[in-house]
């Protein structure tokens, strides 16, 4: 910068700012009389300068932070985007470990149906054909007490001999050599097949229908005989061999007391 004064007596400054030169600008008399006075002349005329061409320097400085905050925003920018792209592949990543949990879920799940088929697939070889052929019977008459015969004896079994002990005072036993469906030693309860007159009753007056089951055929081997429902007996409804023995013992009963 330099001050002086022009040929035609003016007082001027001049300034070059960021490599331009300015054009000179008017020092009033006071202000050139202290020039002279000053004890630093040098940062008196930083001084002037700076108050004479205040608006150039305030306008560098906004040009000066417009591009600083340019430069700050799109640093914000720049961030956010990488934010944004970062919680992306976080997104992606818990949706791939999601996906994986899922199918190792479902793998479990079709494993443990395949031990479940197995389990049952041994459970079903594990019963016996006389077995399966009481829980095929059963399954048409489920609402039923399945008298199933067998050799001598009428029989029943799993929940049937839990009942038919109950009711009819005989011993509810488990067979350690025969499984049921749910692969559990079997229950069973039975009487002699010609004491049917005699249990058959007590279990229609308890409100039990009742399933009869005989063997259709005299094979050699018991456990193979064909069997079938050879009668149903409904509570109200007895049989006719108890209706004329209870008959006879009424009228005997009769006489006597003549």
């Amino acid at each position: 910068m330099a001050v002086f004064r022009a040929k035609s007596g003016e007082c001027l400054c001049a300034a070059t700012i960021d490599g331009k030169k300015l054009q000179p600008r008017s020092v009033s008399p006071s202000q050139w009389q202290r020039l002279w006075v000053a004890p630093d002349r040098d940062s008196y005329k930083q001084n002037l300068a700076a108050s004479l061409f205040a608006d150039v320097l305030q306008k560098d400085n906004n040009v000066e932070q417009s591009t600083q905050e340019k430069q700050e925003e799109a640093t914000e920018v720049k961030q956010a985007e990488t934010a944004i792209v970062d919680k992306h592949d976080e997104q992606k990543e818990v949706v791939l470990k999601e996906d994986k949990s899922s199918e190792q879920r479902e793998e479990k799940k079709q494993e443990e149906k395949k031990e479940e088929k197995k389990d049952e697939k041994a459970v079903k070889a594990a019963v016996s054909p006389l077995v399966q052929q009481y829980l095929d019977l059963k399954k048409k008459h489920p609402d039923a007490i399945l008298l199933f015969r067998c050799g001598d004896f009428y029989e029943t079994y799993k929940d049937d001999a839990v009942k038919a002990s109950k009711i009819l005072g005989i011993t509810l036993t488990k067979s350690n050599g025969r499984k049921d469906d749910e692969g559990k030693p079997l229950a069973m309860a039975g009487f002699p097949y010609h004491a049917l007159d005699t249990y058959l009753p007590k279990l229609i007056r308890a409100g039990e229908r009742v399933a009869i089951c005989d063997q259709l055929e005299m094979p050699k081997q018991t456990t193979s005989s064909k069997r079938g429902i050879t009668e149903m007996v409904s509570p109200g409804k007895e049989t006719g061999k108890q209706m004329a023995q209870e008959s006879q013992e009424t009228e005997q009963h009769t006489s006597l007391r003549r």
